[in-house]
């Protein structure tokens, strides 16, 4: 039986009916992701990890984003994830900072354009720049 689930896809800009595989469809070469449960996209390919580790295991780690988008996410997390792990910050300090700057409540797995990637990213290299002054 076909597992299905609404997810945003970012490529196809709309909600679209995503199908629940195994890491097997995508990386058949990668062994060790072979039983993990991916939310594919049909129309473009693209695909969203899941919270595997959780009770709801089947739970998407975000929007379906397009491989610009999702390289937009390493690199943001690449900034973002040094302040915090650092302890000289806490985790939430930072994602409150990022959210009063952006204006709304801020969550990297809910980007949806590499256009808000961008303003993100930027807004993190003025952040670090601000704390690196005080």
């Amino acid at each position: 039986m076909r597992k299905s689930l609404m997810i945003w896809c970012c490529s196809c800009n709309r909600y679209i009916e995503a199908d629940l595989i195994t890491g097997k469809e995508i990386f058949p070469a990668n062994k060790h992701l072979h039983n993990l449960p991916f939310w594919i996209c049909r129309w473009c390919n693209n695909y969203v990890g899941c919270c595997s580790k959780s009770k709801t295991s089947t739970k998407p780690l975000g929007n379906i984003l397009s491989p610009e988008l999702r390289n937009a996410m390493k690199r943001i997390h690449n900034l973002l994830d040094p302040l915090w792990l650092s302890k000289q910050y806490t985790k939430s300090y930072v994602y409150h900072r990022l959210s009063q700057f952006l204006g709304y409540q801020y969550n990297t797995l809910e980007l949806k354009t590499i256009e808000e990637a961008k303003r993100v990213y930027q807004l993190l290299l003025e952040f670090k720049q601000l704390e690196n002054r005080v």
